[in-house]
């Protein structure tokens, strides 16, 4: 079969002459365009041909109108556009028609989490993405539908393709240098108005909502607003969506954990009610709490009213917006089994714990119900440090009658829920033996292997710790959120520095990603206002670098 000065057999594409892009040299593009409709390869001879014409393609072939078309084409094929930019980009096309793009060309990523080179990890985003259209797993059922009624993977593609370009300029913040160079392309490419701004969002926001997933706190509606004021739309919603699992799975095989997936939904799941709601979203939520209680009130038996009251009148408000009526009707029923628990001797301390198994989410939910007091948070930490437990996250709430419930996401070594009775006794009695004395250290029930184990960090990668605290992003809160090469007992050594500092925490967000953690808490002084003087932030900060830096 011949067509447009080429010829198709054995499944391979042959040049009819070695004239043929001296002939017409926006074949160099089209080539590839029959290849992606007619599912053919390239022949050797017609590679070594393009290697040797792609220097036809300068700044006139970078702004036709014809070139654009071909291209925007190869990128609107849903699940088949990742094959054609591998084999643009082996051939220096891609580079050479993308300039941007050709700069990332086998540039080292010193990041801790990447183990590919930038032009690799992008190639593999795009065919990770063109896998979702025809992956059967359960999992991936959502994206795939998300992927399918996408109106213009075009502009999807190519924010992939971009997104990391800006690390070329070896730029501390690339996601705003990548926008920039995304604008460049939109202009070059002469995208409509409606279409660049997409783009342009994308790229921008590309890691957005992963970060937000892991280090906010997605119970609270401030967190919705702030990140549905950043997507705008549902459409823009859905592709960052998509976006971003593109970019966590082509990161590394073991980057895309089932705890990191149902963090992305939630704030998605959030986004979405709050994009068709609008700013009334929030004043509804308020507004259901009403319900909310009847609801609990009919799952309960009659003796409980008392209860559900006090529940209901001394709970902060961000709880009403997290769990519905059945988690509700459970948390109370823990509540009442710590008083009851109050009357046996030697039990006067002890919180009452439930253990929930979530497989489908890779971790166990742990509730701790009993009296508030200082550096509880801290204590429960060490008890799961001591049976070699790890907190994904953990959101903390005090009832205004002084009584605490504190709600755990953990996993054991093996990123598995925790199942061991064993384990889970040997945490409840640790935690009572601590609350027994006045100062408790879980440290030294740490062996030293264990403390000092290896890291699988590159030697190359840079990896300072960093605090920041944050005033600005929460109305009620001071965020402070920690970087620092992960270790047995970290979190516990950060918890024991924010109690030196008097700091009262009251929700957050622990995320361990390639043995680096990335911890956020949202925390108030103990006035439980925000910790604004300059002395008190300075200490602050020394106390947990000191803390971070501990071996």
């Amino acid at each position: 079969m011949k067509f447009d000065g080429f010829q198709a057999k054995n499944g391979q594409i042959f040049p009819l002459s070695r004239e043929v892009f001296n002939e017409d040299y926006f074949r160099l593009l089209r080539v590839f365009q029959h290849a992606q409709a007619r599912k053919l390869d390239l022949s050797p001879e017609l590679q070594d041909l393009i290697r040797r014409r792609v220097r036809l393609i300068d700044r006139t072939f970078q702004y036709a109108r014809v070139s654009r078309e071909i291209f925007l084409d190869i990128l609107s094929h849903k699940g088949e556009v990742g094959r054609i930019l591998r084999a643009m980009h082996d051939l220096s096309v891609l580079g050479r028609y993308l300039p941007e793009f050709g700069a990332l060309t086998c540039l080292v990523q010193h990041e801790f989490f990447h183990r590919y080179t930038t032009d690799e990890h992008t190639l593999v985003c795009i065919e990770k993405l063109d896998a979702l259209l025809f992956a059967e797993e359960s999992r991936f059922a959502g994206y795939r539908a998300l992927f399918q009624k996408l109106e213009d993977p075009a502009m999807l593609y190519l924010a992939v393709l971009l997104h990391d370009v800006g690390k070329a300029a070896n730029s501390r913040h690339h996601e705003e240098q990548s926008a920039l160079l995304a604008h460049k392309v939109a202009r070059r490419i002469q995208l409509s108005p409606e279409r660049r701004r997409m783009l342009v969002l994308l790229v921008d926001a590309h890691y957005t909502m992963s970060h937000t997933a892991q280090t906010r706190n997605l119970d609270d509606p401030a967190t919705t607003a702030e990140f549905a004021a950043i997507v705008k739309s549902r459409p823009n919603l859905d592709a960052l969506m998509l976006l971003t699992l593109a970019d966590g799975m082509g990161t590394s095989d073991k980057n895309w954990s089932d705890w990191k997936e149902s963090l992305v939904w939630s704030l998605y799941r959030k986004t979405v009610e709050y994009l068709e709601a609008g700013p009334r979203w929030i004043e509804e939520r308020r507004r259901d709490r009403d319900s909310l209680q009847e609801a609990v009130r009919e799952l309960l038996p009659k003796d409980f009213t008392e209860e559900i009251d006090a529940h209901f009148a001394f709970m902060p408000e961000r709880y009403f917006h997290a769990y519905d009526a059945e988690r509700i009707v459970g948390h109370l029923q823990l509540f009442r089994a710590f008083f009851e628990r109050r009357k046996d001797r030697g039990f006067e301390l002890a919180p009452v714990f439930a253990w929930i198994e979530r497989p489908e989410m890779g971790h166990s939910e742990v509730w701790v119900c009993g009296w508030d007091r200082e550096r509880l948070l801290e204590r429960i930490a060490g008890a799961f440090l001591s049976a070699n437990v790890n907190i994904l996250s953990a959101d903390i709430f005090t009832r205004g009658d002084n009584l605490a419930l504190d709600i755990f996401r953990v996993c054991d070594s093996q990123l598995k829920p925790v199942t061991s009775v064993r384990d889970q006794q040997r945490i409840e009695d640790r935690l009572l033996e601590s609350l027994r004395v006045e100062e408790y250290d879980f440290m030294p029930l740490i062996g030293e292997p264990s403390r000092l184990r290896s890291y699988r960090l590159s030697q190359d990668a840079e990896l300072p710790s960093r605090t920041v605290v944050d005033n600005n992003a929460h109305p009620l809160y001071t965020i402070v959120e920690i970087q620092t090469p992960d270790r047995l007992g970290l979190l516990y050594s950060l918890l024991r520095a924010l109690g030196n500092a008097g700091i009262s925490i009251q929700t957050s967000r622990i995320t361990t990603e390639m043995d680096v953690a990335m911890d956020t808490f949202y925390v108030t002084d103990r006035q439980d206002a925000k910790i604004e003087d300059e002395s008190a932030i300075g200490r602050l900060q020394r106390l947990l670098q000191r803390a971070a830096a501990r071996h």
